[in-house]
């Protein structure tokens, strides 16, 4: 599957994914402006120990709007950051893509994971190297992100950086479709066609289990 294939994907993803922030990454932002959790705490003591319930009410809609606006400043810059490393990365420049990328990547950016894992998986800018595509593949799988579940499970099937298992590479086929990932149907098929039904049942019964445990019970 072509570099261009993945770039391209983790591109339309990146206007999708964005209702899919986590928690760690709503921790970085505070921590970023050292609005710890102490910090929090008291400003709702006060809050709480408001002579009025007027003074309550606005205490409450300072800390709302001040939270809302490091949050939205920070992901703005961390779009940005975002855009610039996969733009780099389309057009060849494999050492502004990894510095934009990698920050983002080791504090959880899904997309930038993706991304980093296609990078490793191709050998673009940095040695190949399928155990650090798969890595990175899985963390941002993880997260419910189509693209990376796919590319996953394409690993397992070829036995790339994990050990070779079609029931776990249907598993992942099966998560990556069932999240909108069109191209997990046609490995679906392709899959079907050097793996018996028992095998393709277990996959299934995996995908099931994996998905109501919000991807904490993969087999990873």
């Amino acid at each position: 599957m072509s570099f261009m294939i993945v770039t391209l994907n983790c591109e339309y993803l990146n206007k999708v994914m964005s209702i899919r922030l986590s928690l760690f990454m709503i921790w970085i932002n505070l921590f970023h402006y050292s609005l710890t959790i102490s910090q929090l705490g008291v400003r709702m003591f006060r809050l709480l120990t408001s002579n009025t319930r007027t003074q309550a009410m606005n205490h409450l809609h300072s800390l709302v709007l001040a939270i809302t606006l490091l949050v939205g400043s920070v992901s703005v810059a961390t779009a940005q950051d975002y855009d610039k490393g996969l733009k780099a990365a389309q057009s060849g420049d494999y050492v502004t893509a990894l510095g934009n990328l990698l920050p983002l990547a080791e504090r959880g950016h899904a997309n930038a994971q993706t991304v980093l894992g296609a990078l490793y998986k191709e050998g673009r800018g940095v040695s190949q190297d399928y155990v650090a595509a798969a890595s990175w593949f899985r963390l941002s799988a993880a997260q419910g992100h189509p693209t990376a579940q796919l590319f996953l499970g394409t690993m397992y099937s070829a036995g790339w950086g994990v050990p070779k298992d079609d029931e776990r590479a249907h598993m992942w086929y099966l998560i990556a479709a069932s999240n909108g990932e069109m191209m997990g149907f046609e490995a679906i098929k392709d899959l079907m066609t050097r793996t018996t039904s028992e095998q393709m049942y277990r996959g299934k019964e995996m995908a099931r289990e994996c998905m109501s445990s919000n991807y904490q019970n993969c087999g990873e």
